[in-house]
């Protein structure tokens, strides 16, 4: 296998710099990691305001996936992008609402649904563009195991205290934006190797 890239490697990699799609999506997923576990209160209060924070990611999030599907048309996967953006905000909204309702164990499943949904959405979006393809499955991969580590963990713990799936959530933000931090510089590696600006 040559070190170089074959002309017909670079022509499946879109053209277009995501790599600062991994860096914004990195970020924000480790802010929400440090506001969820920076919570003084490990209550139902407590939850619904992480709730408000899960809520703020999904919109500012989703805008921004929307955004990265419309910029990478007619890229194998755009449309699948635009979905998940789509869907990450109207998931916003439906947090934010059930946070401002007080309805802690309506949003925990709310969140582990989108989780599941949004994780599954990034891994095929993200699957036919070969560079990307295993940041898709890892970081999708991350979305759904967390949903279901917080689920068993919710349904094994007797009067479901919000202590678990608070901790579960911020440490799935931190672990998944740490992994999103990397793959911008892997992203942004293979663009540069490529003479792509």
């Amino acid at each position: 296998m040559s070190i170089e890239t074959s002309a017909e490697e670079r022509a499946r990699r879109p053209v277009k710099p995501v790599w600062w799609w991994f860096l914004i999506h990195g970020l924000l997923a480790i802010a929400y990691g440090m506001v969820v576990l920076g919570t003084p209160f490990a209550d139902e209060a407590g939850f619904l305001v992480d709730g408000v924070a899960m809520a703020t990611l999904s919109l500012l999030a989703g805008a921004q996936v929307a955004i990265q599907g419309v910029l990478s048309r007619p890229e194998p996967g755009w449309v699948v992008l635009l979905v998940a953006g789509l869907h990450a905000m109207a998931a916003g909204v439906a947090f934010a609402v059930l946070a401002a309702l007080g309805l802690p164990t309506a949003l925990f499943w709310s969140i582990a649904s989108f989780l599941v949904v949004e994780g599954l959405v990034l891994i095929l979006g993200l699957w036919p563009a070969p560079v990307y393809r295993l940041w898709g499955v890892l970081l999708g991969g991350c979305m759904i195991v967390s949903a279901a580590t917080l689920a068993a963990l919710w349904l094994a713990t007797p009067g479901h205290p919000y202590d678990i799936p608070d901790a579960g959530l911020g440490i799935c933000g931190l672990l998944y934006g740490f992994a999103a931090l990397v793959a911008a510089l892997q992203v942004r590696a293979a663009q540069y190797c490529d003479g792509l600006p």
